[in-house]
């Protein structure tokens, strides 16, 4: 194979697993009726309750406002909830509501 067939090889798959994970994602929000960001930022506060909005952003890989963002919009579809840090009271822990526990146990 020559370096050229190699890359269409590799661009052929990379555009295959893009697909595959726009459409899982698709299939997520039409079950949960939210989008496959917000459902896979509720796991992970359903895996690491208190988790940061820092922490959290660091873990998706977005930028912090970004996160706010979510979490703000989580909140106010009941999803979420946020409490100050015992320490810190500017920072903020995340948990997931029982609707947000509710949701993730319908999420594909």
């Amino acid at each position: 194979m020559t370096a050229q067939n190699d890359r269409a090889l590799l661009l052929q798959q990379f555009r295959m697993i893009l697909q595959t994970v726009k459409s899982h994602f698709a299939q997520v929000e039409r079950e949960t009726g939210i989008g496959g960001s917000k459902v896979w930022a509720l796991s992970l506060v359903k895996v690491q309750p208190g988790i940061g909005v820092g922490e959290l952003a660091r873990t998706m890989c977005v930028r912090q406002p970004t996160a706010s963002q979510m979490v703000k919009h989580l909140q106010l579809q009941g999803l979420l909830e946020t409490r100050p840090h015992p320490k810190d009271g500017r920072a903020l822990q995340l948990y997931l509501t029982n609707e947000g526990h509710q949701l993730l146990e319908r999420a594909p």
